[in-house]
């Protein structure tokens, strides 16, 4: 109210000079928060692509360490498959009370 009784005291030129200059006050912060919240956007939107691009990174890696580790078991259940021969002659001699490093050393020199 105190600014409509200081109005109505001016003369309307003056009174509008005043709404002007506050308007144009008002407009300069507003367009000042504008630049500051494109700022933060821009900025969030960086660190955004900056935690996409690792994650993805992370991912390929994880990918390909699980196939290494797939390829590795894969290669050691063919080598099992191989020796299972032996294996299976070697628990049956054991099975029979005899001694399994024996058994194990026979078959390295072999």
């Amino acid at each position: 109210m105190k600014r409509y009784f200081l109005l109505a005291k001016l003369p309307i030129s003056k009174a509008m000079r005043n709404m002007d200059s506050e308007n144009t006050e008002v407009k300069k912060m507003l367009e000042q928060e504008m630049v500051n919240i494109q700022n933060i956007s821009a900025d969030a939107r960086k660190e955004w692509k900056g935690y996409i691009e690792k994650v993805e990174s992370q991912f390929l890696e994880d990918t390909f360490s699980a196939a290494e580790t797939k390829a590795a078991i894969e290669s050691n259940l063919q080598e099992w498959e191989v020796f299972k021969p032996l294996r299976t002659v070697e628990m049956q001699v054991d099975a029979y009370g005899k001694n399994p490093w024996v058994n194990s050393r026979m078959l390295k020199r072999i």
